[in-house]
Parts: structure tokens; C-alpha cells; sequence
């Protein structure tokens, strides 16, 4: 079980990235010869720069769209796009560094054609922002994307909602502005970083957004301001259109000069493989339980493989969870507070619990689960983090659990069933 759940996390994580489905490697030499090529090109004084904003894709890993700069020569056609969503999954252990947050990325090029290409054959609308910066401020942009593009192993370390594909090229343009760039202010402080993974991985699966708040905590849930939601592609695409320049000599300018292709058309359905949702999965287990609880009364015999499966599925969830609480550099992972529920220390607890049921010694299942399930449910409740139903539909199968335990731990011992013999 844990083992499974850690191979889903990945999946999920991979949804976190906006990332391109083309992002691929080059090797040193073709690397050196574009930079070449573009340092030259840049000198003249018809360089024209473009944000390219692709909308999301149907993949898990295209959910949230991808960011890229173009550079073009209007005078002799050079015209090539830089991409900084390029990583390699060859590298040694990559998953694991995947997962503690210990991804470094690269700059990659590709011809401009190459990569409109690559989207239309997706169906998939690529939003052009020209950005209206002067000869100077040009030539100086594409220095600094030289500096990353030509550096033999250039790399960054990739964070999701401080240092992507798209807040690096931002991050970028502001420092070759002879100015500075001014954000609007309408939409500051509206949204949550939560909000706004949901409202492209919700779409695609409901499992994506349940997953995502198992693992990311109290940080996604706070107010947002413009240059916090700059981490989205499609949400830059919106602010910098109303972005300004305002200039050392004090005059000010759009940011973006001309727009092509700018509208993004609705978020694609993906085919959902599962037809269950976490909120159906969820219901059904709370009923479950509750079936399970008054055949028990009816009965008088006990059920402990139900509870032990139970202790099963929030220790393997928990391993995960403390894994990244613990141990990963990924933002927000670390301040969870279903770590309060979900723990391996219920691992530890189960192979002593299934001892104490064969040998029909006291387990004390009511007095732990039931202790576990009050305190989280104050804490959850008291949390700044927004905590999914579905966690709380748990908590209440748990909590139905705790007290049929508690109720038969007063009567005359019984006969259990299932896993121990009568």
C-alpha cells in the first residue's frame, strides 16, 4: 500500500508543474551555436521578444499550461523560442529527487515553427505577448537568457509556485526594464494558491485537486498577491496585459505592445479513467462503516479487519505525508496539518493491535483512535489550511469506529471474526 501511494504522489506532483510536453534537451554544441547565433542577431536593432503562453493540455503534467520567450530578428527571420521547463528524466534517482523537491531545470532552444508545431498538432491555442521594450532593453534580455542558455550545466532548481518555467522569464524581463514594472492591483489578495491549482487540476480529475490538498498545506491557503499569482501561465498572461513600464525619466508604457492569439478558450476535459470521486469513495466508506458497526451490535461478534485495513490506509497515506513534511524541499509541504491524522505511527500500532486480537487480549482501538479523532478534528477545524470533506467524512467513519469499540469494551468480552477464530 505504501508503495502504491508514493508511485500515485509522483503522478500528482508531476500536475503541480506547468510544464511543456516538448521540453527536451540539447546537446552542448547545438546549444553553443544558437547562443552564438542569437548574440549576434541581437546586436541589431530589430529584435523583437514575445512571451509565449501555451494553454493547459489534457496530460497531467500540461494541466496548468507552460511559459516560453521567444526571440525574433525581424531583419534576417531568426526566430527561436527559449524554454526553461527542461529537465531529464534519465538522471540518476530522479523520481525521488522528483518527489523531495530536488528537480534542477535547464534552459532549453527550439526553433519557433518546431514549436508551434509541437502545440497545433495538440490542438492547443499558444497566446503571443510582444513585449514592448526598447532596442536596449532587448539586447539586455536576451544577455541574460544567454548567460543561462550558453553556460555549460546551467540549472536552477525548479519550485512550483516561487521559481518556474514562468516566474523566472518574469522575473527576467523586470531586470532589463530601465524601470520598473508595475502589476495592476485588481485581483490582489481574491485567491489562494489552492484556488488556483484547482481550478486547472479539478477539471481534470477530482482525484488531481483531493491528492494535491492531502500533501500541500496551510501556505497554498493564503491570500495571494499579483506577483504571487504570477506562478500560473495563463494568470501572467492576464496581468501583464495590464502591466505598465514606468521608466527611469519617469514616462510610463504598456508592458505588452501587441497581443496575437491572447484568448485562452475553455480548460479541456480530460477523460476521467476512475469513476469514482474521493467525495463518492468517501460516503462509501462512511456507510460502510456504519453497516459494519450495526451488524456488529446485531450480532455481537466483532469485525477487526475492517479497523485494521483502516489503520492500513491512514499509515501508508501517512508515510507519504511525513516523507514530504519531513524531509522535501517542495513549497507548502511542510506546513500540513493532516499530518496530525495521517502518520506512520499507525504502522506501529497495527502489527501490535493484530497481536493483542489474536491472543483476544484489550487492543485499547477506542481509546487511541477515538483520542486521534478529537484532537485532529479540533485542530483541523482551528486550522488556517483548508481541509478537504472527504477528510472529514474519514474522520467521522473513524470516530464511529472508536465508539463501537468503546461501547463493547464495556460489555462481556466477544467472539471476533474475520481475521481471529471463534
Amino acid at each position: 500500500m505504501p508503495r502504491i501511494t508514493i508511485h500515485i504522489l509522483i503522478l500528482l506532483l508531476l500536475a503541480l508543474q506547468p510544464l511543456a510536453a516538448l521540453a527536451q534537451g540539447k546537446d552542448e554544441g547545438s546549444r553553443a551555436m544558437e547562443a552564438d547565433t542569437v548574440r549576434q542577431e541581437a546586436v541589431r536593432d530589430s529584435l523583437e521578444i514575445s512571451m509565449l503562453v501555451c494553454a493547459p493540455g489534457t496530460q497531467v503534467y500540461e494541466l496548468y499550461g507552460h511559459s516560453a520567450l521567444r526571440l525574433h530578428n525581424l531583419t534576417t527571420g531568426a526566430d527561436v523560442v527559449l524554454n526553461y521547463g527542461v529537465f531529464d528524466f534519465h538522471t540518476p534517482h530522479f523520481a525521488w529527487r522528483f518527489m523531495m523537491g530536488l528537480t534542477d531545470y535547464t534552459v532549453g532552444a527550439v526553433h519557433y515553427r518546431d514549436f508551434m508545431s509541437a502545440y497545433s498538432a495538440e490542438g492547443r491555442i499558444v497566446g503571443e505577448q510582444v513585449l514592448n521594450l526598447t532596442q536596449e532593453e532587448a539586447y539586455r534580455l536576451t544577455m541574460l537568457a544567454e548567460s543561462d542558455w550558453q553556460t555549460p550545466g546551467w540549472a536552477y532548481r525548479y519550485n512550483f509556485l516561487y521559481d518556474n518555467c514562468t516566474t523566472r522569464l518574469i522575473r527576467m524581463v523586470e531586470q532589463a526594464v530601465a524601470g520598473k514594472v508595475v502589476w495592476p492591483k485588481e485581483g490582489a489578495g481574491q485567491r489562494s494558491f489552492r484556488d488556483i491549482i484547482h481550478e486547472y487540476a479539478a477539471p481534470a480529475s477530482p482525484w488531481y485537486s483531493f491528492g494535491q490538498d492531502l500533501i500541500l498545506g496551510a501556505e497554498m491557503d493564503q491570500p495571494c498577491s499579483v506577483e504571487q499569482q504570477l506562478f500560473s501561465p495563463v494568470y501572467a498572461m492576464h496581468y501583464m496585459s495590464g502591466a505598465k513600464i514606468a521608466a527611469a525619466d519617469g514616462s510610463v508604457r504598456p508592458l505588452v505592445r501587441q497581443e496575437r492569439d491572447c484568448t485562452i478558450g475553455p480548460l479541456p476535459q480530460a477523460k476521467q479513467a476512475f469513476p469514482i470521486s474521493p467525495l463518492m469513495a468517501a460516503v462509501g466508506l462512511l456507510c460502510l462503516c456504519l453497516l459494519t458497526s450495526l451488524m456488529e451490535w446485531r450480532w455481537q461478534r466483532t469485525f477487526h479487519l475492517l479497523d485494521d485495513l483502516l489503520l492500513l490506509l491512514l499509515g501508508g497515506l501517512g508515510v507519504v505525508v511525513a516523507l514530504l513534511f519531513f524531509l522535501s524541499e517542495h513549497p507548502a509541504v511542510g506546513s500540513n496539518w493532516l499530518i496530525l491524522l495521517l502518520h506512520p505511527l499507525w504502522l506501529i500500532y497495527l502489527p501490535w493491535k493484530v497481536v493483542r486480537d489474536v491472543r483476544h487480549r484489550p487492543n485499547h482501538y477506542g481509546i487511541i483512535m477515538g483520542t486521534a479523532v478529537a484532537l485532529a478534528a479540533v485542530a483541523f477545524v482551528c486550522s488556517p489550511q483548508v481541509i478537504p470533506l472527504e477528510v472529514y467524512l474519514l474522520l467521522g467513519a473513524l470516530a464511529l469506529r472508536s465508539l463501537r469499540d468503546l461501547s463493547f469494551s464495556r460489555c462481556a468480552p466477544l467472539v471476533s471474526v474475520g481475521r481471529c477464530t471463534p
